[in-house]
């Protein structure tokens, strides 16, 4: 859809749904809402905050409504408004599980990882079974390098079957956890696993082929380093290196000493890189 026509469906979609709000009593307005979090969920930030006001607000509305609109003004930048309607949400029920997760992801967000995983919990014994807040509390615990009650909370997540893309974020976690503890044969596994739910992410590729290269799959660490570029990688130097080390690996001095060349045009001054072009470059000898 083009941004013109996205513009126009946005504006036909708002003056409809304005239309039916006029004829609902004031505590009726979810369908406004609903388009809110339509737009949040495509990190649609205009359209989230027209709806939002559209609404008159969130202050009326319910504290899950308010703690989840919450997290998407912090996305936006809007952190202290954040932080206020966090404060509003806990107000009006501090004991619910939605509330305390969002409040905990918030603090995760913010690097306060400690209290986060304390929050999570506290989210965790009101709903042991959300898939969301057990995945959060992996993320927090990994944070604070508690490796093992890491995987745990994630293996957790996993066993209550979260939405695909949710799933490849936990399998993510799985990877990171195996990669801090040397394990980069389950780190490679787990990384083909995220990267199969979310193929458009290009740090997951990245990561499955600096996995592979240190397991010792070097062509199939190249397939994945190569994957990653043309998703348009956002760790370019890393990437043409490790690239550079699967082709030494492989015997392939050509291709090698190429792909070094381009990681040393993005950090000219990266001493692994000038090792592996010295090396490279005996070798021609």
């Amino acid at each position: 859809m083009t941004g013109v026509l996205a513009r126009l469906w946005w504006r036909m979609r708002v003056w409809a749904l304005r239309i039916r709000a006029w004829t609902l009593r004031r505590d009726e307005g979810q369908p406004i809402l609903h388009l809110a979090f339509e737009a949040a969920r495509r990190n649609d930030f205009v359209g989230f905050f027209r709806a939002v006001d559209l609404a008159g607000g969130l202050s009326r509305w319910g504290a899950e409504t308010v703690a989840w609109a919450a997290l998407t003004y912090y996305d936006a930048g809007r952190t202290l408004e954040a932080a206020g309607l966090l404060a509003v949400a806990l107000e009006k029920e501090p004991e619910n599980a939605l509330v305390l997760g969002c409040y905990g992801d918030y603090l995760q967000k913010e690097g306060e990882y400690q209290q986060s995983a304390e929050y999570l919990e506290k989210a965790h014994a009101a709903r042991p079974d959300d898939p969301w807040t057990l995945s959060r509390l992996g993320d927090a615990y990994r944070c604070l390098g508690e490796w093992k009650r890491a995987r745990q909370r994630y293996l957790e997540a996993l066993s209550q079957k979260p939405p695909q893309t949710d799933t490849g974020l936990v399998y993510s976690g799985l990877a990171h956890v195996a990669a801090k503890q040397g394990d980069w044969s389950e780190a490679a596994r787990c990384w083909q696993e995220a990267a199969s739910r979310l193929p458009m992410d290009e740090e997951i590729w990245y990561n499955l082929g600096d996995a592979l290269l240190q397991a010792g799959h070097y062509r199939e660490a190249t397939e994945a380093l190569r994957k990653s570029l043309r998703l348009g990688s956002k760790l370019p130097a890393w990437t043409f290196y490790d690239l550079a080390s699967s082709y030494h690996q492989l015997g392939d001095v050509s291709r090698a000493r190429r792909y070094c060349e381009q990681a040393l045009k993005y950090a000219p001054d990266d001493q692994d890189a000038q090792e592996l072009m010295k090396e490279l470059e005996a070798s021609k000898v």
